[in-house]
C-alpha cells in the first residue's frame, strides 16, 4: 500500500499554554472490516502530520485543553486520501489498434493513461470509464494513475495482455 503524509490545521487559540489533540477514524480501502482510530499526541503547534495509507477514508475531529480543563471534540472533518494505483492493468490488442484496461480503484473519480517513455509523460487518455482504446501505440511505455480530490495515485505499469495477431496466407493461383 502506499502511504500518504496528511497535513491537518486549525486556527489557533489565543489563551495561554493551550494543547491540541487530532482524533482520525476511518476505512482502509472502503472496507467496513479494515477500520482505524488514531491521534495525535497533545501538541501546542495549530498543525499535525499523520501518515494514512491510500484510498482511506477518514473523519477527523480536534480537541483543546489547558490549565482550565479539555474542550470537547470539534465539528467532525470527512475526507480520503487519494486513491491507490489501479490494479489489473491490462493492454489488448496490436500496435495499430489497442485497448487498455484496468480495475477499479476505491475512491477513484477519474484516470489517466500517459506515455512514460518522454519526459516529462504524455497524457493519453483521461476518463471515468475502466478503459482507453488507443491507435499506434505499444504498451512498453504506458502507465495508468487514478484520481480524486486528494490527488494521484503511483503509476501502475501496463502489461501485455491479450495481443491479436493477424496471419496472412497466400493461396497459389
Amino acid at each position: 500500500m502506499e502511504i500518504q503524509v496528511m497535513h491537518f490545521s486549525w486556527t489557533e487559540i489565543i489563551c495561554a499554554e493551550t494543547e491540541y489533540l487530532l482524533t482520525l477514524t476511518g476505512s482502509l480501502l472502503g472496507d467496513s472490516q479494515a477500520l482505524f482510530d488514531i491521534s495525535s499526541y497533545w501538541t501546542n503547534e495549530p498543525y499535525f502530520e499523520i501518515t494514512l495509507p491510500c484510498s482511506s477514508s477518514y473523519i477527523a475531529t480536534l480537541q483543546s485543553r489547558n490549565a482550565a480543563g479539555t474542550s470537547g471534540k470539534s465539528a467532525s472533518r470527512n475526507g480520503t486520501t487519494a486513491p491507490c494505483p489501479p490494479s489489473g492493468v491490462v493492454y489488448s490488442g496490436n500496435s495499430s489498434f489497442a485497448t487498455v484496461s484496468w480495475n477499479s480503484s476505491v475512491f477513484a473519480t477519474t484516470y489517466t493513461l500517459y506515455d512514460d517513455s518522454v519526459s516529462p509523460k504524455k497524457q493519453l487518455c483521461n476518463t471515468t470509464m475502466l478503459s482507453c482504446s488507443l491507435s499506434n501505440i505499444s504498451f512498453g511505455s504506458l502507465v495508468v494513475t487514478a484520481h480524486n480530490a486528494a490527488g494521484e495515485s503511483p503509476s501502475a505499469n501496463v502489461m501485455g495482455g491479450r495481443k491479436q495477431y493477424y496471419i496472412c496466407m497466400k493461396t497459389k493461383p
